[in-house]
């Protein structure tokens, strides 16, 4: 499942951009406006866009650690591998004792 596409977002930023398609004084920047008011020149940057399906997904993932629960998950493990080992035990001498 895909959580989002590639695509090209248009971005505000305060200083011209380094590339020779720019020169510094031409007609061939666009000028935008940043959020202070200050002008700043538009850029194109290939970027990651997240599709909104994926929003549920991506909040279980940054949900914040339960120790909680992992401490419950990991005794219930624990109960279950020694009562494993102690039925494999039993078991054991039983089917020694048969034996004899």
């Amino acid at each position: 499942m895909p959580l989002g596409s590639q695509a090209v977002v248009f971005v505000c930023q305060r200083t011209a951009p380094k590339s020779a398609l720019f020169v510094a004084g031409t007609s061939n920047q666009i000028v935008c406006t940043l959020p202070d008011g200050n002008n700043g020149f538009l850029v194109a940057r290939p970027s990651y866009v997240l599709s909104p399906e994926s929003e549920a997904f991506l909040d279980a993932v940054a949900a914040p650690f339960d120790y909680g629960l992992a401490a419950g998950l990991w005794s219930l493990a624990f109960t279950f591998v020694v009562g494993l080992y102690l039925v494999a035990k039993s078991v054991g001498m039983i089917v020694s004792m048969v034996r004899r």
